[in-house]
Order: structure tokens, then C-alpha cells, then sequence
């Protein structure tokens, strides 16, 4: 039960963020900028850019007025559950089953409340797991494998490859519905602010009247999607057509393959293993 409250929360967030990137997404669409006080991302979601969000700002037609406003209510009462939900877990963190460990936890440089709560809940028994590996794989982390004596590099492989840091690109079809935003590939191209920072695109082709292509270097959670709800353009579907030096080809949709050693030693090149 304690974790399905502290998972509720995370819910709770990615859905804050959607909500989010509707009103922006609604504004950019309809060409409302920010006033000069709320042109900086830090700004936006306070008292003050709410209140102008639902009493400044205004459409055409006083159905598009509505529609904002609903978009403003929904959010609003997205916030007054999380708020509701953080209080909870307040209190559960103080309480006589976590309180010892949290205080411990939190000693570790970056581990705030909220991670070391989610920590304890996730693991529950820390007896429970076999060995090292077996916890790690459970936590999501990938060791380093050893085969015949000869170190294998798979885990830093994997970690370099998806952590933005190291700039891997990746390229995308996007199928869409509707008409694409005008000045919608330039304004990718320069870069749109979102909850976790600015995201841009290093490409764009528009190649059908349903279709798009964009190459990205960032490893960001859904980022493709947030880019593009961000800027108007419903997503459809989304595939991933290059990772780096290795193109998709031909395989088909649900099927794998290993990689052959001309990719393995571009892959290793471009992220310098």
C-alpha cells in the first residue's frame, strides 16, 4: 500500500506534465507569446503566470477563451492532488517505519525525500535478492560482463549510448495528423523550452503531407513526444530509424538481430570505448 501511494505520485507527475504541455502547446498553436515577465521557463506555472493565463489572456472567439481556460481548471486541479499526495508521503516518510532509514539514505550526496521514500518502497526487503546482480538488475542498472577472461564492455556500451551526455543522434519517423504549424521546423531547429530544459532537433524533412523525419542527439524521457506536443503536432506513430551509426533496414516490426562487428566497432568509435 505505501508503495502504491508513492507511485501514485509519479503518476501524478507525468500527468502535471502533460497538462502542462497543452496550455503551451494551445498557446503556441493559436501564436499567444509570453509577456516579457514570463519569457524565462523558470517563470512559468507560478501564481503570477497562471493568473495570466486565465485572466489575460484572451482569443478571437470566446470558444477558444473556454478552451483555454478548461485546459488552466484541469491543471490547476492536477496540482491540488499532487500537492495532496506530497503530504502523504510527508507524513510517511516521518513515520516510525521509514524515518531511521530516510535519515541515512539522504547522506548520500543527491538522494533527496522523495528518491530515498521510493528507494525503501521499491526494495522493500533488501534480503530478498539472490546476489549484487541480481539487485542491480532489479534497480535498473547494468553490470559489466566478464565472458572466457575478457572483459566486455556491454554496460558502458549501454550506458553511454542512452545517456544524453554524450550526444548519440538518433533519427525518427513521425506520422501525424493535421496540418504542421507554420514555422513548425524552425522553430524545433532553435529550440523549445520544456519542464526539463530546452529540446531542439539537429534535423527536419517533411516528406509527406502525414509524415516527418527529425534527428535528435538527446536521450531525454519521451522527448520526441513533448517536442512535438509542445509545438502542435499530434503524433501518430513514432519510429525510431538510426541509433547512432545502426539504421533500422528492413526488419520488420517486433523482429531483432545482433549486431555485426562493423557496428559494434562504429558504435564503440562514436562513443569513444
Amino acid at each position: 500500500e505505501d508503495r502504491s501511494l508513492v507511485r501514485m505520485r509519479a503518476t501524478l507527475v507525468k500527468d502535471m506534465t502533460r497538462f502542462k504541455q497543452r496550455i503551451k502547446s494551445f498557446l503556441y498553436f493559436y501564436g499567444i507569446s509570453y509577456p516579457p515577465q514570463f519569457e524565462k521557463s523558470g517563470t512559468h506555472w507560478s501564481k503570477r503566470f497562471m493568473k495570466w493565463l486565465e485572466e489575460e489572456v484572451s482569443l478571437k472567439h470566446d470558444s477558444g477563451t473556454q478552451a483555454l481556460k478548461i485546459l488552466v481548471q484541469e491543471a490547476e486541479q492536477q496540482r491540488k492532488l499532487l500537492l495532496e499526495v506530497l503530504k502523504k508521503i510527508r507524513l510517511l516518510s516521518r513515520s516510525e517505519k521509514y524515518a531511521k532509514n530516510i535519515t541515512l539514505l539522504r547522506t548520500v550526496p543527491g538522494v533527496g525525500p522523495i528518491t530515498a521514500i521510493t528507494f525503501l518502497v521499491e526494495i522493500e526487503n533488501i534480503e530478498r535478492f539472490e546476489n549484487t546482480d541480481h539487485f542491480a538488475g532489479f534497480v535498473g542498472l547494468v553490470p559489466n560482463r566478464h565472458s572466457s577472461g575478457v572483459k566486455s564492455n556491454d554496460g558502458e556500451m549501454t550506458f553511454r549510448a542512452t545517456h544524453p551526455s554524450y550526444g548519440l543522434e538518433k533519427t525518427y519517423l513521425i506520422e501525424f495528423v493535421g496540418a504542421l504549424p507554420r514555422g513548425v521546423e524552425s522553430t524545433l531547429m532553435k529550440g523549445v523550452e520544456l519542464e526539463d530544459g530546452l529540446g531542439r532537433v539537429l534535423d527536419f524533412k517533411s516528406l509527406s503531407p502525414t509524415w516527418i523525419e527529425v534527428t535528435i542527439h538527446e536521450g531525454r524521457y519521451h522527448i520526441i513526444r513533448r517536442l512535438m506536443e509542445a509545438v502542435g503536432v499530434e503524433v501518430v506513430r513514432l519510429v525510431r530509424t538510426r541509433f547512432g551509426p545502426i539504421v533500422l533496414g528492413d526488419i520488420l516490426e517486433g523482429r531483432w538481430r545482433d549486431l555485426n562487428e562493423v557496428e559494434l566497432i562504429n558504435l564503440r568509435k562514436v562513443l569513444s570505448l
